[in-house]
């Protein structure tokens, strides 16, 4: 029901039209506003003024400009990634490389985010700091379950998967398997809050320095499991943690 939820709130993100204002207003509109559930208050597309502004007026409008990115901390900019209506679009995708390749060209603010020096060490913070369950919504409205699993996902991208250090690695995957297991002992959880988990351990369980490449090459649906990012079998979620464990162990 969630998942279903927030496809339709990804679908209404430019389609939902409500009362126009003159198009002074939408060019000073905040870039939160665009990255808030409601901020389709502020904009009626089938406006005359919203129609008369170009594609690229309006991706700009979503940025943060420029003087208030670089003053923003890290811990800020990872919130507005949880926050930011690109990030919610990763259910619209069949393969996970073209979500974070419009998700890096969408928003300005994930790659401020990183590209900073301290963005694994405050994502890492972050995300142990986060409890699957916690109640709290996002100031966008986005429950918990889905903060924790678009943070999984920003783990298990490339760009931070390359920047992890070998102490961070082993800290990152133990923090991965301990949530996997809360998850899994909520009657509630949802098995898509699941496959971020085992996304982001098997692309860190990827990196040379693990000892478990070729292991990992062997579990069936891996190929699968890296381009979708959804988990491909019912067998795969357990050797996976198991490799997982067996890394940490070691």
């Amino acid at each position: 029901m969630l998942k279903k939820t927030f496809l339709v709130l990804c679908l209404l993100i430019f389609t939902y039209p409500l009362v126009g204002q003159d198009m002074n207003k939408y060019r000073n509109i905040n870039w939160r506003i665009y990255h808030q559930l409601n901020f389709s208050d502020y904009i009626d597309i089938n406006s005359a003024e919203w129609k008369s502004i170009s594609p690229k007026e309006k991706k700009e409008l979503m940025q943060i400009p420029e003087n208030e990115l670089k003053t923003m901390s890290t811990k800020e900019l990872i919130e507005a990634y949880i926050n930011c209506a690109y990030t919610r679009s990763f259910f619209l995708f069949s393969e996970i490389d073209e979500y974070y390749k419009h998700l890096y060209q969408g928003f300005n603010g994930v790659n401020e985010l990183i590209n900073r020096r301290d963005a694994v060490d405050e994502i890492t913070k972050y995300y142990i700091a986060m409890n699957p369950q916690d109640n709290a919504v996002s100031t966008a409205g986005i429950q918990m379950p889905f903060q924790i699993q678009f943070i999984e996902y920003l783990i298990g991208s490339p760009e931070i998967v390359k920047k992890i250090d070998s102490e961070k690695l082993h800290l990152i995957v133990s923090e991965l398997v301990k949530k996997y297991q809360i998850k899994t002992q909520i009657q509630s959880a949802l098995t898509e809050t699941l496959e971020s988990n085992i996304y982001a351990i098997s692309r860190l369980l990827d990196r040379s320095d693990t000892g478990k490449q070729n292991e990992l090459t062997m579990v069936v649906g891996i190929t699968t499991l890296h381009k979708t990012g959804r988990i491909p079998n019912d067998k795969i979620s357990y050797q996976i943690i198991n490799l997982a464990n067996e890394f940490i162990e070691k």
